[in-house]
């Protein structure tokens, strides 16, 4: 084969070849990724506690506005991040899944409430009742 031929064609990668190179990107995404850190703790500022009445008002109208029943609202934690609460809604709803799914993300794109280190400080907790 001339040097024409392979200059005017795709370039051919082995398995082995495309695998090491695959390897190679993992290798630097791992090192991009480890290098990426959060904030220390003391830098983070609980989620909940930058949530006012009025942004909790807001979210239960909106949920109301969907169709949804507000049972209640509390503050939760997540087990792994226990020192940063965020807010929860728990909902009553009638629909199929699909329909809950729709609204509920509806709703968040409504209430368009986000703090620095949490896209979603209030959150839909969906109790079906169909």
């Amino acid at each position: 084969m001339s040097s024409a031929a392979s200059d005017s064609g795709p370039e051919f990668i082995s398995l082995s070849q495309r695998v090491e190179r695959l390897d190679e990107d993992v290798r630097v995404l791992k090192a991009q990724v480890a290098n990426l850190s959060a904030p220390p703790a003391a830098e983070r500022v609980p989620p909940a506690s930058q949530i006012t009445p009025a942004q909790l008002q807001r979210a239960a109208e909106l949920a109301e506005q969907l169709g949804f029943r507000v049972l209640k609202t509390e503050l939760e934690t997540d087990p792994d991040d226990p020192e940063y609460p965020f807010w929860v809604l728990d909902v009553e709803g009638e629909g199929t899944t699909r329909e809950l799914i729709d609204r509920q993300l509806k709703w968040h794109g409504l209430l368009d409430v986000r703090t620095e280190f949490d896209p979603h400080p209030i959150r839909l907790f969906i109790i079906p009742t169909s």
